[in-house]
């Protein structure tokens, strides 16, 4: 089994080098070599989008797609998405659905790993809101000293379904091009939800990438939805709710973290 990896190269599951999860389609993760980087924009004028350095102490991989239907069916033996599709990302799932408890989703995928893939070292978790916005920004492999306003591109429309092309519906994963990580739909299509306790100032959450938990009632989401415009799509925008909220553009992306 691959030991080593270089940034944008797809995690292997087992000894034959498989890269699909349980031989599903759009579950592979994507290598995201740690570095450093200023997560939010001092150039947008929102209060709670002013930066902060950060900088990893581990590298993680991060699902190449927002998990969807087939796979959330596939470990949960339910479909509670609104917009049904095999590939279309799951939604209608909370925080809670997927993070606590025994029967969350993270549980009975990490049990499920362990039984299926007894050699691989790690478990699966949602992103921290650090993780999330440098995997966005295309972790160090952007090289532009500009940083995009979406994931991937500057002209939203080659990278996102958003309020004017979504036909007031989430798509299937994939469809749009993926950003420089080769990572797709981090703009538009769907909000993610991310470990992260909401807090407003980001100089109080770890500069070591790691999620903000300390007490708070919210929870981070991120990436803008298919009925958003524009402004909301952008990879430095914030949003926040209740973990037991379920509705038709909430749904989540994975990180698989070595150990």
């Amino acid at each position: 089994m691959k030991i080593e990896y270089k940034e944008g190269e797809l995690l292997e599951f087992n000894e034959n080098g498989d890269t699909k999860l349980f031989g599903l389609d759009y579950t592979e993760m994507v290598y995201v070599e740690k570095g450093t980087f200023n997560i939010g924009d001092n150039n947008s004028g929102i209060e709670n989008e002013k930066e902060a350095t950060i900088t990893f102490n581990n590298s993680y991989f991060i699902g190449k797609y927002p998990v969807t239907q087939e796979f959330y069916e596939y470990i949960k033996g339910e479909n509670p998405s609104h917009f049904k599709g095999k590939y279309k990302p799951v939604e209608m799932v909370s925080w809670n659905d997927i993070y606590k408890g025994v029967d969350s989703f993270l549980k009975q995928l990490n049990n499920k790993l362990k039984e299926e893939h007894p050699s691989l070292n790690g478990k699966f978790s949602l992103p921290s809101e650090a993780q999330w916005e440098y995997a966005a920004r295309g972790g160090k492999a952007w090289d532009n000293p500009d940083k995009f306003l979406y994931a991937g591109s500057n002209n939203i429309h080659d990278v996102s379904w958003f309020d004017e092309n979504s036909n007031a519906q989430t798509m299937p994963v994939g469809l749009k091009q993926p950003n420089r990580l080769g990572v797709y739909d981090m703009s538009g299509n769907i909000f993610e939800w991310c470990i992260d306790n909401y807090v407003e100032d980001y100089q109080k959450i770890p500069n070591n990438g790691e999620a903000y938990q300390q007490s708070a009632t919210m929870r981070v989401l991120r990436g803008g939805r298919w009925y958003d415009q524009v402004e909301f799509c952008r990879v430095a925008f914030r949003k926040y709710y209740y973990p037991d909220r379920r509705i038709g553009s909430d749904g989540f992306r994975l990180v698989f973290l070595p150990v």
